[in-house]
């Protein structure tokens, strides 16, 4: 009951915060063409029904979004958000988002989520500036939509639009006129170019959403007579983030190309890709002391081995970016009354994770630090403990490199006011040879329903999905009422679940309720 009252309080807070809101514009003048000003203001609140988690605060996000004509041809979008609260728990100031930076703890923060400029001048059109872009017909988890990178920090209840990071670049579409007489409708070429890449945005380790694989013990035990000499040794880490923004070089941009069209009832679109990998991907660099022996030689004394049963781990977690090349397509059709979608794409080199525990177990330690079966490689590193030094030792990669083909099919099928989709995924690991979070054929299963009441006033959702081989479960059932043609109210409960050795199962004690409310204008 006390959470409920506290969800309570936390809803009448935000209805305080969202009492006064300004009205949308749309002006027109002389001169200066048709301008408008939109946007929305939104309270959340979670409560966590796991009190083992970090809790994550309530959150206010306000967003604007300026259209103006600039001629008889072009136009410009800026799209701005704030955004105070939520998940960062200690912010260590508030500010603009930066576009280079991984980790950011900042709150309240301002980001400028697109801001371009289009051209149409039939049959061509161009946009330049920072965009977002979608890819892929399916309504849940598209296998095409790679061009922009995402943020994390709330990545099961976010929607996919928001959730999508704005990326420089220049987009020239070419609508290929004639092409019905060869029975293609509407047929477009599409180039984009995207200089550098704006990297990912990943939650820190003190929030709810830090993932459980990226972390690591507070402490590890080295039995005696592991590294043939000592008594055995207890290691304490600490974890802690570091940015390593992506180089500012074109070499080090993406280029994509598409072609899509309409053929007897088909819409279809083929489409390739060079370039920065978009999916969060992460390293592990750690650095090794032991704090008694340089307290001695601080006091002038001579460390001993016995000065070594008390070791630190400084372990930095930083970003990792890496190059893919990419080839798909996606179609969409209807077939009795059903509509059905699919989408496959075919790609090198994408980054895989692994489980930083794997990484931190006395075998891959012991393989670390040896050189051969008498593990002569442990002499020097022992020696530089000796001397104070703090030793770098390398663990071996927190994401690896594998060549992929993830697909989906989807179907939809209206049945007496209700809207069931049916959806499945499979991500191939054409060369598999670690145990890595996704394993080498990972099957999703996704059933969405949905229904609208009261005149589409209320509406019913709930989504599912199912993962095998590895058993792992997400569900989210919610209620949006339209308090006002400008006003929802929202709320629901997420249910995550499944193997540790999941995407998805690693984050099993993060269930919660949510309300949210939402005003457009």
């Amino acid at each position: 009951m006390r959470r409920w009252l506290t969800l309570g309080w936390r809803l009448s807070a935000i209805l305080h915060a969202m009492a006064t809101v300004t009205v949308g514009l749309d002006l027109a003048a002389p001169g200066f063409g048709r301008w408008s000003i939109a946007g929305f203001a939104q309270g959340d609140s979670v409560v966590a029904t796991d009190h083992g988690t970090p809790r994550q605060l309530p959150r206010l996000w306000l967003g604007t979004v300026v259209r103006g004509d600039l001629g008889k041809h072009a136009r410009t979008v800026v799209d701005v958000r704030g955004i105070w609260g939520g998940p960062p728990i200690h912010p260590k100031g508030a500010g603009f988002v930066s576009w280079r930076d991984t980790f950011q703890d900042l709150s309240p923060a301002v980001e400028l989520e697109e801001a371009y400029v289009e051209i149409n001048a039939a049959p061509f059109s161009a946009r330049l500036g920072k965009q977002k872009f979608a890819w892929g017909r399916l309504d849940i988890t598209h296998a095409v939509d790679i061009l922009n990178p995402r943020r994390f920090d709330d990545p099961f209840r976010i929607e996919p639009e928001d959730a999508k990071i704005g990326a420089p670049a220049a987009q020239l579409e070419y609508r290929v006129p004639g092409a019905a007489v060869v029975g293609i409708r509407e047929l477009n070429a599409e180039l984009i170019w995207i200089p550098w890449l704006v990297p990912f945005r990943f939650p820190l380790s003190d929030e709810r959403w830090f993932p459980r694989s990226a972390g690591v013990p507070s402490s590890l035990d080295i039995p005696p007579g592991f590294f043939w000499i000592g008594s055995g040794a207890t290691v304490t880490t600490q974890l802690h983030e570091s940015n390593a923004p992506p180089a500012l070089q074109v070499d080090e941009g993406s280029i994509a190309g598409r072609l899509s069209g309409t053929t007897q009832g088909f819409d279809w679109a083929l489409l390739a890709y060079n370039g920065a990998e978009t999916n969060p991907a992460l390293a592990l660099a750690t650095q090794i002391s032991a704090p008694l022996a340089q307290q001695k030689l601080a006091r002038g004394q001579t460390p001993i081995l016995s000065d070594l049963r008390q070791l630190e781990a400084q372990v930095e977690l930083s970003p990792r970016y890496g190059r893919v090349a990419a080839g798909g397509g996606d179609v969409a059709f209807g077939v009795g009354g059903a509509t059905v979608r699919a989408e496959m794409l075919y790609a090198r080199n994408r980054l895989i994770p692994r489980r930083s525990d794997d990484l931190l177990t006395l075998a891959n330690l012991r393989r670390s630090v040896c050189h051969d079966a008498a593990c002569t490689g442990v002499t020097p590193l022992i020696a530089a403990l000796l001397a104070g030094e703090s030793v770098g030792v390398d663990l071996g990669e927190l994401f690896v490199r594998r060549d992929t083909v993830e697909w989906g099919v989807g179907a939809d099928y209206p049945i007496a006011g209700w809207v069931p989709l049916l959806q499945i995924n499979q991500t191939l690991l054409l060369d598999d040879d670690d145990e890595l979070l996704v394993p080498r054929v990972d099957t999703r299963l996704t059933l969405a329903l949905r229904r609208d009441f009261l005149n589409e006033q209320l509406r019913f959702e709930v989504v599912a999905l199912q993962g095998m081989p590895r058993s792992y479960t997400s569900g989210m059932v919610r209620w949006s009422y339209a308090l006002t043609d400008a006003a929802r109210l929202r709320w629901g409960y997420l249910l995550l679940a499944g193997t540790r050795d999941s995407l998805i199962g690693q984050y099993q004690d993060n269930d919660e309720a949510f309300l949210e409310l939402r005003y457009t204008f």
